[in-house]
């Protein structure tokens, strides 16, 4: 009975004590903690003991009704043993389990609370106190200490938490920060006091507790620090709590903090709690650092989900932490507790992806974490992409996770995906959700082009899912092919703009294949500069990672991943990674012409260095093996910053190898006219033109009459008009009416649309002259 009558609400809430007594006392309502006291009269007069858990109950009667002085008498006569009708006799052991339902945190916030609330009253004059309400609590807390000192330091941060839920954080702050209350109370009023904070949502303020009392400066000794104590000696628990509350911090700034904190927490072997991890994971995200934040989501995947060599151990709750046999244990998290980590830790993630432009690789992020929530991969099909997106039980089953990836959908230009899922997910579990909005980039990425990098990513997971359950090593064919299919899904990535997502990717595909070959093992180890021991304390950049350089000396990768590698390194303007990739990608072979489109691709990585830099490396290589693309892009560079001389070496240089093309010569022709050649140049035109229309397998007067627009966008009227001949100034523009016109009619026999330029001459110049004949 007294059960029920603790969890009922009282029906006088909001009114004042007085009123509340006087309706109780006409009998127009039943008050529980009253009933409470009736029951309490019955076991006294059948002689009955009164346990603990009675007394429990009718204190947390009386804090419904706030009545919080007939609630600290209450639970103050079990420790006082003062001469009083509740009286249990006193030095009764209170049971020291931390918790919001537990008898010890509810007690100690009735007194906090009798204790603001006479303080209140001392500020009216109306009443005369001379005792704070941290110094009173903390001094029940020692009180029960004496009766139970094993408990001790449950009791001292028990009345830190139930100061914060009083609101009296910044009591309790002055009071633990005193030097005597340091010496008094010992280590455990630190934590104690970063609860108080911390249960009022004053993270800034715990986040300065931390540090005041790490930092060692307090001004007093005493008699614990004398006997060998310190105020590290619950270290493991306060630096818990200070990576929460970093976490929490919006405006963020945290981030380095709170990676040192953990990094200590790992390298001691320490236990640490789920919301400590996430407040580490969104530190990061507040800081925006989402190589850090990926890089904590893999070690906590590998460590929990994997089994990996690295073992976090993970406690439900910081408060976990305070018991004896914290410092052995092995996690509590059940499997639904690590998924909704999991999940929660994947949001944060995303968020910071998607704040940095990163959608697509929060999309990929989330679905390899898919594979660990459910065990599963996504059975991707181009033509019904929701359904391969809601399949995923993470994204289907977490909201915070779902959010996240309409987040990425939307940054992407994947709106008509968007509302697809939508659809899906209200025929599903009848939800409605609003679009999250991040920071929009320049410029929308095709949808087609991340749908086939989505398919393309989704087959090279489940052949990564494949690899990792088959049995032995796998054979030099099918790694082959493994490598062919994680170039196509990076190449599709870099094409929809996501260059992060593709080098995460290969992260992923290589650390798998890794797991099957033991002499890949350690290449892919150097590669990724990861090392068996991991170095924590460098700031949060510093995480899982050595300082071995990235290194692809013996990682013998094929031509098209080595040169997908060097694009997406460039795309993220990671210029010395990229030109690094190629040399180390290359050492291994005698003839780099094995490797033509990895050298390509570093030539146009190149030119954002430097284009003599792009030259010097083209000296190097063999001429024959450069694809004309190349020759176009730097022709192009060139041409942009008004270089036309070189533009003629760049061409002769592609005519030796071969690698001429129509968009080339136009270029080339475009820097003779601009050159400051005073005779022949149009002797040198028609060279060009003989050259390219040889290529093509045409006549020269032919492909100049084919290309007659493209030619005048390039070189001007005055030398179009040569090279078709029309040599007489006064009758040349007539000439390019007729040619117009021409061009015209035999489009409309062929029933096919006339280019704009010719268009465009008509109307221009038809005004002029007759258009007969």
């Amino acid at each position: 009975a007294m059960f029920i009558y603790s969890e009922c609400p009282s029906a006088l809430d909001g009114l004042s004590n007085e009123i509340q007594k006087s309706i109780i006392s006409d009998g127009k309502a039943v008050s529980p903690y009253e009933a409470c006291i009736d029951v309490f009269n019955i076991l006294r007069n059948l002689n009955l003991d009164i346990h603990p858990s009675h007394f429990s109950y009718a204190i947390r009667s009386a804090c419904h009704e706030f009545r919080w002085e007939e609630a600290a008498t209450l639970f103050l006569s079990q420790i006082d043993g003062d001469d009083t009708d509740m009286a249990s006799g006193g030095f009764v052991p209170i049971d020291p389990s931390l918790g919001w339902d537990q008898p010890l945190e509810v007690g100690l916030y009735a007194v906090a609370r009798d204790s603001l609330y006479k303080l209140k009253n001392v500020e009216e004059g109306e009443e005369d106190v001379d005792i704070s309400p941290s110094k009173r609590v903390f001094e029940t807390a020692m009180k029960m200490c004496m009766i139970s000192p094993s408990g001790q330091e449950n009791y001292i941060l028990a009345a830190g938490s139930a100061l914060g839920r009083a609101g009296l954080w910044r009591d309790c702050l002055d009071f633990s920060t005193d030097s005597n209350s340091i010496s008094s109370y010992g280590p455990s009023i630190a934590a104690a006091a970063m609860l108080a904070c911390i249960r009022c949502s004053r993270s800034s303020e715990a986040i300065y507790a931390y540090d005041f009392f790490m930092s060692g400066n307090q001004s007093a000794a005493s008699e614990w620090q004398w006997a060998g104590g310190s105020t590290t000696a619950v270290k493991p628990l306060c630096r818990d709590l200070a990576c929460m509350a970093m976490g929490n911090v919006k405006k963020g700034g945290f981030s380095r903090d709170a990676m040192r904190l953990f990094g200590e927490l790992i390298n001691e072997d320490s236990p640490l709690s789920a919301d400590a991890l996430l407040g580490v994971a969104h530190s990061l995200e507040h800081d925006l650092d989402w190589q850090s934040s990926i890089q904590l989501l893999k070690g906590f995947i590998d460590s929990i989900h994997r089994k990996g060599s690295t073992n976090w151990r993970i406690l439900s709750e910081s408060l976990e932490l305070s018991k004896i046999d914290a410092v052995t244990s092995e996690g509590t998290l059940s499997q639904s507790e690590q998924n909704d980590l999991l999940a929660n830790i994947l949001a944060s993630v995303m968020r910071a992806c998607n704040h940095e432009g990163q959608y697509g690789l929060a999309i990929l992020v989330c679905s390899i974490a898919n594979t660990s929530y459910d065990n599963d991969w996504i059975d991707c099909k181009e033509n019904e992409p929701a359904k391969a997106i809601i399949s995923q039980k993470i994204v289907a089953e977490k909201q915070q996770v779902l959010e996240a990836y309409i987040q990425s959908l939307d940054g992407l230009g994947c709106g008509f995906i968007v509302n697809e899922l939508l659809e899906e997910l209200q025929n599903l579990r009848n939800i409605t959700i609003s679009i999250p909005r991040g920071r929009k980039r320049k410029g929308y990425t095709h949808a087609e082009s991340w749908i086939n990098a989505f398919v393309a990513v989704g087959r090279v997971l489940e052949a990564t899912h494949g690899i990792l359950l088959e049995g032995s090593d796998i054979s030099g064919e099918s790694r082959l092919l493994f490598e062919r299919g994680v170039g196509r899904a990076m190449d599709h990535c870099i094409d929809s703009k996501q260059p992060a997502a593709a080098l995460h990717l290969f992260d992923h595909a290589s650390a798998a294949v890794a797991k099957k070959d033991t002499s890949l093992a350690g290449r892919v180890k150097s590669f990724f500069g990861v090392d068996d021991t991991s170095d924590l304390t460098g700031g949060s950049g510093a995480m899982f990672q050595s300082n071995v350089e990235i290194d692809l000396k013996s990682l013998r990768l094929s031509d098209p991943l080595l040169a997908t590698i060097i694009k997406a390194n460039g795309k993220l303007g990671q210029i010395e990674k990229a030109r690094s990739a190629y040399y180390d990608g290359t050492l291994h072979l005698d003839d780099s012409a094995l490797m033509a489109q990895s050298a390509n691709n570093t030539l146009e990585v190149l030119l954002d260095i430097d284009i003599n830099e792009c030259m010097a490396f083209l000296d190097k290589m063999n001429v024959k093996f450069v694809n004309p693309s190349t020759f176009i892009v730097i022709a192009k560079r060139y041409a942009q910053n008004g270089i036309w001389p070189e533009i003629g070496e760049v061409y002769n240089r592609a005519k030796k190898g071969g690698a001429v093309s129509e968009e080339l010569g136009l270029i080339t022709m475009q820097a003779v006219c601009e050159s400051e050649l005073l005779n022949g140049k149009i002797i040198v035109l028609r060279k060009i033109v003989e050259d390219v229309s040889h290529l093509v397998g045409m006549k020269s007067n032919d492909w100049i009459h084919a290309k007659y627009w493209g030619i005048k966008r390039y070189v001007g009227f005055h030398y179009a008009r040569l090279l078709m001949r029309w040599n007489d100034p006064k009758t040349s523009q007539k000439e390019e009416l007729l040619f117009a016109i021409n061009e015209m009619r035999q489009c409309a026999r062929e029933g096919i649309a006339t280019k704009n330029a010719p268009l465009e001459c008509i109307v221009r110049i038809a005004q002029v002259y007759g258009t007969e004949g």
